[in-house]
Parts: C-alpha cells; sequence; structure tokens
C-alpha cells in the first residue's frame, strides 16, 4: 500500500466553450487526482482570468483538484500546463472552438448556451424533506404504540 506521503501525478484537461457573439471563448483547465495540494496554472497566450480557486479542493480519495478559468479570442490557440512538484503537465487545444475538425484528445467542447431545463422539479425537490419528516412521525408513533402495548401487556 502506497503512503500519503507519495507525490501523485495530476491529470489535466482542457474544455472550451463556444465562440459568443464577441468572438470570445472561455476555457477552463481542471487539474484533478494530485497530491500534495501545491499547483500552479499557466495558459500559453494573453488571456483574461475569470475564475481561479484559492486552493485546491480535497476530494474523499484523499486527492486533489483545482481548475481555473480564462477568456481568449476565438482564433487563438490555447493550452494550459500545471506545475506541479516541479514537474509540468500540459493539455492543449491546436484548433478553436467550434471547429469541425476537432481532435478528441483532451479538449472538449461545453455549451452552456443551449443548456436545457431538465432540472428536478422544484416541488418535487422540496417535498422530499416534508416525506421524510412524516416517515419520522410515523416511525416515532409506531414506538409509541409498541411501548404503550409493552406496558399494557405486563401491567394489567
Amino acid at each position: 500500500m502506497e503512503e500519503e506521503s507519495d507525490p501523485k501525478e495530476p491529470s489535466v484537461l482542457l474544455m472550451k466553450s463556444k465562440a459568443s457573439s464577441d468572438h470570445r471563448v472561455k476555457a477552463a483547465c481542471l487539474a484533478k487526482d494530485f497530491y500534495p495540494k501545491n499547483v500552479t496554472f499557466h495558459f500559453g497566450v494573453s488571456h483574461e482570468v475569470v475564475y481561479e480557486q484559492k486552493d485546491p479542493v480535497l476530494s474523499a480519495n484523499g486527492k486533489y483538484s483545482a481548475i481555473k478559468v480564462a477568456e481568449f479570442n476565438e482564433n487563438e490557440e490555447v493550452d494550459c500546463s500545471v506545475q506541479h512538484t516541479e514537474k509540468n503537465f500540459t493539455a492543449q487545444s491546436s484548433q478553436p472552438a467550434g471547429s469541425a475538425s476537432m481532435p478528441a484528445t483532451t479538449t472538449k467542447l461545453c455549451d452552456v448556451s443551449n443548456a436545457t431545463a431538465e432540472e428536478e422539479n422544484p416541488e418535487t425537490v422540496n417535498m422530499l424533506p416534508l416525506t421524510v419528516l412524516g416517515l419520522r412521525f410515523l416511525f416515532a408513533k409506531s414506538i409509541a404504540f409498541n411501548t404503550l402495548m409493552t406496558i399494557k401487556l405486563f401491567v394489567f
């Protein structure tokens, strides 16, 4: 079994959105399943940072994950490198987002503009705690009834 102090190399994924009306794309660089938690993101071209995590997130398996999202021009080649334990790990996109012949390597398209509202119905979600409360009440009532019947059996 491996010790907790053994370094684990990150898996690096680069995901790009489709271009917006102002010909800008967002690219998210994700480093996942690494240990220790010190990691640094670098994008190969000039960019505007949209979101960057302050600290990596610790998952249940004891490894960390982190993300950085930046905005680029539509026609720029985007690559993301992650520095972890003095090694570089890279994911790159050689074609702009939305191209028909995009390689199916580590780059994936995300189209958030056509997101469908197939989420759970809020009324159903709100009924779940009420249902659990009702079942707890029924369980407490059955325990009280069984206790009373047991006392009645012994006393009378």
